[in-house]
């Protein structure tokens, strides 16, 4: 599936649909091995009411970059999946 032609995801796999709140569908591709190495990571404990959006707002000032978040949690299913305790990964 060629998704964003012109953009970095041009020949990635969608590895699955994020749900915003609202119900859309957005296509979320995983980071490979090489790309993950090459970024500094840090583990963000989720709190109440945290989605993706909400976290990239807090760690970046912009929830619109939460796509950087959900590509490095595959296993998050949704945005509205993030559960209290819940480590994930986020591109520092």
């Amino acid at each position: 599936m060629t998704v964003f032609v012109g953009s970095r995801y041009q020949y990635g796999t969608v590895t699955y649909l994020a749900l915003t709140p609202d119900g859309d569908a957005h296509p979320v591709l995983h980071y490979s091995p090489s790309d993950v190495t090459n970024q500094t990571l840090k583990t963000v404990v989720c709190s109440v009411g945290d989605r993706f959006d909400t976290v990239a707002f807090d760690v970046y000032g912009d929830p619109t970059l939460w796509w950087r978040i959900a590509e490095l949690n595959p296993h998050v299913d949704t945005f509205t999946e993030l559960k209290p305790g819940q480590v994930i990964k986020v591109p520092a």
